[in-house]
């Protein structure tokens, strides 16, 4: 007769080989992501992040419910694929022209530059730091490195098509809110707002020293555009988030990103 504890032996490798199977996909997930995990964690990415998107309206006669860029509609869809990823709690989009009570009370993402997007002109009023967007009034979409004196400009617009973008990633705390964080993602087209979340996924990026330590920073990317497509942004630039910015030089070298 067979005993029961010789039966249970025997089955204790099959069953523990597809226990292992069922399991390894969610350890490889958690390998592939844990850079990623990293970054958002001073967010409370697993409670729920607010997206506050710029709504155009300087259009709005064209368009009465308003309008949103294809840069932001894009990076928002980057950014729930990162949420999809690593499993992260609710993502709330707010798309407002004007500012708005009680949006900001939490963690947020400011999508756009402060021409198009109050919350990023808020936050870049109360931490400027050293890499800075050109005068939203005039729309000037000129981005400062006051550090290396350096202006950046993308290559094309108007009438010609855009080639290269240049964009901005600030993590900061947020003014508005206590022990919250904030993250500006901008560019000075739609390309680098959308190329944001895209070089936040990147490894060389989320292992720069000063972005891996958690703490504030700024970064300044160019991205060139293929068929209306942001590829391969290129960092340029890595800060400490520092509030009080150093003084442009105004002999300070201009860049067109090449």
């Amino acid at each position: 007769m067979i005993e029961i504890a010789d039966v249970a032996v025997k089955a204790v490798p099959p069953l523990v080989g597809v226990a292992a199977g069922r399991a390894w996909p969610v350890v490889a997930q958690r390998i592939r992501t844990v850079r990623s995990r990293r970054f958002w964690r001073p967010f409370s990415a697993e409670q729920g992040v607010r997206v506050i998107a710029g709504g155009h309206g300087s259009l709005r006669p064209w368009e009465a419910s308003g309008l949103v860029g294809v840069g932001e509609i894009e990076a928002v869809r980057e950014l729930q694929m990162i949420w999809a990823e690593n499993h992260f709690g609710q993502m709330e989009l707010v798309v407002s022209d004007a500012e708005q009570a009680g949006v900001v009370n939490g963690d947020l993402i400011a999508l756009g530059g402060p021409d198009s997007n109050w919350l990023t002109k808020r936050l870049d009023q109360t931490q400027p730091g050293n890499i800075r967007f050109g005068n939203p009034e005039r729309h000037e979409i000129t981005i400062t490195d006051y550090l290396a004196d350096r202006y950046y400009f993308p290559a094309g617009g108007g009438r010609r098509p855009v080639t290269m973008d240049v964009g901005v990633i600030k993590m900061l705390a947020n003014p508005f809110a206590r022990d919250r964080k904030a993250l500006i993602m901008a560019g000075s087209y739609g390309y680098g707002t959308w190329a944001a979340p895209i070089l936040v996924r990147n490894k060389t990026f989320l292992d720069h020293p000063v972005i891996r330590s958690g703490e504030p920073f700024e970064c300044l990317f160019t991205v060139p555009v293929v068929a209306g497509r942001p590829e391969d942004p290129r960092i340029c630039a890595v800060y400490p988030l520092d509030a009080r910015p150093t003084k442009p030089d105004p002999h300070a070298v201009t860049d067109t990103a090449p």
